[in-house]
């Protein structure tokens, strides 16, 4: 009984880890010419994942009324599209290597960046792939 609590006191005593954000100034190095494929990961990481709650957003069921409202109320306008939400478009044609190589031009030219990568990146995708409404 004795080593339970000891054990559940040094649990309980030991520091949490949070996961931190990665800043605007470590993605820079990432994305240096020379650890081209690190970015590529990171890039690929962040549009997997937000095409991932992009789907899980739409996935949802919607009770009856919620789907008259839609329909009512959006009409024509209702978004299908999977990129609505992301608010950029990428084609379907799209290389992660064009697309990192225009990032990093991106990151050259740009002086001032949000703190947060994912915010940089973010603000990169909506200002050089908008979705044009058709």
């Amino acid at each position: 009984m004795r080593i339970i609590a000891l054990i559940a006191t040094l649990l309980a005593a030991s520091p949490g880890f949070a996961i931190e954000a990665m800043d605007s100034n470590k993605l820079k190095q990432l994305c240096s010419k020379e650890k081209a494929s690190e970015c590529q990961a990171y890039i690929q990481g962040y549009l997997g994942g937000a095409l991932a709650s992009e789907r899980a957003a739409f996935e949802t069921e919607r009770s009856k009324f919620e789907e008259r409202a839609m329909r009512t109320r959006l009409g024509s306008k209702r978004a299908v599209n999977q990129n609505s939400l992301l608010q950029y478009c990428l084609a379907t044609d799209s290389s992660i290597e064009t697309l990192t190589k225009s990032f990093q031009q991106y990151l050259t030219e740009t002086k001032d960046m949000p703190d947060e990568a994912n915010k940089l990146l973010s603000t990169f995708l909506k200002s050089e792939f908008p979705c044009n409404e058709k």
